[in-house]
């Protein structure tokens, strides 16, 4: 409820429709700190809704910002910042650079921050740049996104190369049919021996396929899908790794059980139970967290003694490596944490997490030169684009310089 009402206090400000009521009702919740996770959720949202994709007036962000900087002591000791069409990229960098010490306040300040991020705004799924004044390494505009590339190893030992293949008909004894144009391999019901296939995507790839009960997953970068061509008997059981979107089929009679590839040496593995619904589970080994974020439906995750149902919004996290089995819930925005499937990187937490997530996607390798892992951002910018735009898009808050060399990006301080 508080959420909504966040939500509408803002649109009626930004909209200079609130009331004197409403408007300091609405910096109230931006200053509180029990509402970190209500803003970072709106935060989100904004990102992709059109009403809020252009920039902020610089009289109704200045009023913003000096509320919500002038509103603490240690925010105090700081000038408040003014922001204005030709200092996005100096002002952006007072709000990004400080995200993690300063929290709900800059949290709140990020809010603006995102309506205009570094001069872009979000149009047709992409970002228009609109100041050009500084140049990433030309280099990084050989290093091209990701696409509809996989493997499919078959349970007789042979290899596919999916995007290799022409469109139609791939393996008739299988039941197997693929389209290329697609990006997606379609399996349809086979009453002939069970087989286990794999899907598995490289880096800088990406696919679907379409399960024999009619389920669809979408693999991400650096993933695997391991499946049989027939369920059957009274359970739906199905490996992974790295980064999966599932749309289960329903059907009461035969749960489906997504289970990690990774073996846990205590034998307390993490299973995700559900019937019919819509999640995303993401496993990557060089990430210290797994998540299992819920869009549709139910999903109960069970490992060792620990067991959880989450619900729509919810995200269940589980810490790698801890020894005795725990699952801890949060709320989340969920259409965020999929963006990766409809085409676009939304960023929210700090560069080391976002550089995994650029290293998966264009297949480079990633070296920090300086003590900048730790700043945490917020942005949003289509998968389509080269690095070299991503690259650029972080450069314009301030504070780190990107080099590429051949497939390495190496990150430093900027000064």
């Amino acid at each position: 409820m508080q959420n909504d009402r966040l939500d509408y206090l803002f649109r009626r400000y930004y909209k200079k429709t609130a009331t004197p009521a409403e408007r300091e009702e609405l910096m109230g919740l931006l200053r509180a700190n029990e509402n970190n996770e209500q803003i970072q959720q709106l935060i989100s949202k904004a990102i992709r809704e059109e009403d809020y994709s252009h920039q902020l007036s610089k009289e109704v962000a200045d009023d913003i910002l000096s509320s919500i900087f002038g509103a603490t002591s240690e925010a105090s000791k700081r000038p408040v910042p003014q922001i204005g069409q030709d200092v996005f990229v100096t002002k952006q960098t007072t709000m990004f650079r400080s995200f993690s010490g300063w929290a709900s306040t800059v949290a709140a300040a990020c809010l603006i921050g995102i309506m205009c991020f570094a001069g872009y705004r979000w149009y047709e799924g992409k970002f228009i740049q609109k100041d050009n004044r500084l140049a990433t390494a030309e280099a990084g505009k050989e290093l091209l996104p990701g696409k509809d590339k996989a493997q499919l190893a078959l349970g007789d030992g042979r290899i596919l190369e999916l995007d290799a293949v022409s469109s139609g008909q791939l393996l008739k004894s299988s039941g197997i049919e693929i389209n290329t144009s697609k990006g997606e391999l379609i399996y349809t019901k086979n009453a002939g021996k069970v087989e286990y296939n794999t899907l598995i995507t490289p880096l800088g790839g990406q696919y679907r396929v379409v399960l024999p009960d009619g389920s669809r997953a979408w693999l991400n970068a650096g993933s695997s899908l391991k499946f049989p061509t027939m369920f059957s008997g009274t359970k739906r059981l199905v490996e992974m790794s790295g980064e999966v979107y599932f749309e289960v089929h329903p059907d009461k009679s035969r749960p489906f059980t997504v289970q990690l590839a990774e073996r846990k040496k205590n034998g307390k593995n993490l299973k995700i139970n559900v019937l019919g619904t819509h999640f995303n589970v993401s496993s990557y080994s060089d990430e210290p967290t797994i998540r299992t974020t819920l869009l549709e439906g139910s999903v109960e995750l069970t490992q060792g003694d620990a067991s959880t149902v989450i619900t729509p919004g919810q995200q269940a996290q589980v810490l790698r490596d801890r020894e005795k089995p725990e699952i801890q819930v949060r709320r989340v925005d969920a259409e965020s944490m999929v963006a990766w499937k409809e085409g676009r990187f939304e960023f929210n937490g700090n560069l080391k997490d976002i550089m995994r997530q650029i290293a998966r996607w264009y297949n480079v390798e990633v070296e920090f030169d300086g003590d900048v892992g730790n700043k945490s951002y917020v942005g949003a910018i289509s998968r389509k684009n080269n690095v070299a735009e991503v690259l650029k898009m972080l450069e314009l808050t301030g504070g780190i310089k990107f080099t590429v060399v051949d497939r390495k990006i190496i990150i430093r301080p900027s000064n």
